[in-house]
């Protein structure tokens, strides 16, 4: 495999932020009065075989209720295809579903419902493929066939989503959450006048750095050996996700269907056999969202909504490690809003237009512009190995 060299040299002054751009596919869109979005997504390393499995989704709409902004990331892992599938499938059913209820209460239980709908649907769907094979035909003829490949990929692959939820005009905000991405909310504090900002994680992790997650899993199985290697039954650290329904069907389901699901990237057979093994009382995957709704404050504010992408090499690149880890990952998710709200580098005011460049760029190496270039195409260095995917939405709202 031939590997691109080291950065030879100095690149010309804003050289790092024009290929950020075009790297992160960075978009904009103004979609009402006092909504700014943009959107990016990251993986710097395509070429080498490295996909990028994140997928994002921003959608306006009116309905009677009002006018809404809704925005999705979706992290997929063990390959794209969930992840795909669900950037055109659950955001549109929830703004569907949204249209027809009228209380904050039902519309928080309209997207949670929304999203494990999604998820049964993709089982049902492999489902009437296994269940319906024409006379004379074999699984393996089947599986020959795109369509049934394509459920059983989308099925036994997996996803962490977060979607937000706006209303401008009343100032509601919903996030439905599953998995590990996040969304930071970040505001003015009117009440200091030196102009700083108050700034909130409004997502919980579910994964198995969460002891809440842990005991709720070991709880549902009591007896059993769920969390291997800190991944819920030997597979993914995530314990909320669409899709994985290795996880979620039992062992005599799963196995007549492993061997026609692609290997991805160095995975091996090993797994799969450690986990039909242990699978005895599945599901072990939650597909039931947390949802949280609550009014925004009015004035100037920024929504971040990201995949684990971020912190991850945020924490990487960026921050000196801290024995305090709720102070560290308060520190971290205020840089990027600082980062959201601050004025372009000088001389790099054409390459640092949107929220979403400057964030990423701090977190790549801000004015080193040398380093930054190393981080986006040394290959040797392969400083950024996870999807980094970022929506931005800035926000003026009315009183």
């Amino acid at each position: 495999m031939s590997c691109r060299g080291p950065v030879p040299g100095t690149p010309a002054r804003g050289e790092a932020g024009r290929t950020l751009r075009q790297m992160a596919n960075v978009l904009v869109d103004d979609i009402f009065p006092g909504v700014h979005v943009t959107t990016g997504s990251l993986q710097p390393f395509l070429k080498k075989g490295i996909t990028n499995d994140d997928r994002l989704a921003v959608h306006s709409v009116k309905v009677a209720l009002g006018e809404f902004v809704a925005a999705m990331v979706i992290d997929g892992h063990g390959g794209e295809e969930c992840a795909a599938y669900a950037q055109h499938g659950i955001i549109l059913r929830e703004l569907d579903r949204c249209g027809s209820i009228c209380s904050c209460t039902e519309i928080s239980g309209a997207l949670q419902r929304a999203i494990k709908a999604f998820d049964d649907d993709l089982a049902r769907a492999l489902k009437e493929s296994v269940t319906k094979v024409p006379p004379g035909d074999s699984l393996s003829t089947t599986f020959l066939r795109d369509r049934p490949l394509r459920r059983l990929l989308r099925c036994f692959r997996g996803a962490c989503v977060v979607v937000v939820l706006i209303r401008p005009s009343s100032r509601d905000l919903w996030v439905a959450n599953l998995g590990d991405c996040l969304v930071v909310e970040g505001h003015e504090n009117v009440e200091d006048p030196s102009g700083s900002w108050i700034v909130r994680r409004l997502t919980e992790e579910h994964n198995t750095s969460n002891k809440d997650e842990v005991k709720r899993i070991q709880d549902e199985h009591p007896g059993e050996e769920c969390i291997l290697d800190d991944l819920v039954i030997g597979r993914i650290r995530p314990t909320r996700t669409v899709g994985n329904w290795d996880q979620k069907w039992p062992a005599d389901m799963v196995a007549p269907l492993y061997p026609f699901l692609p290997f991805v990237g160095d995975g091996k057979p090993r797994g799969r056999t450690r986990l039909l093994n242990i699978s005895l009382t599945p599901p072990y995957q939650s597909s039931v969202a947390d949802v949280r709704h609550e009014k925004l404050p009015s004035g100037r504010g920024v929504l971040i909504v990201a995949s684990d992408g971020l912190p991850d090499n945020c924490a990487r690149l960026t921050l000196d490690p801290h024995p305090d880890v709720e102070r560290r990952n308060q520190e971290m998710i205020e840089s990027w809003v600082r980062s959201a709200n601050r004025k372009p580098l000088e001389g790099l005011e054409d390459v640092e237009v949107t929220a979403v460049e400057r964030i990423m760029r701090d977190v790549l190496g801000g004015t080193e512009e040398r380093k930054v270039m190393i981080n986006l195409t040394d290959w040797f260095h392969v400083n950024i190995w996870d999807d980094m995917t970022v929506v931005a939405i800035e926000l003026f709202l009315p009183e």
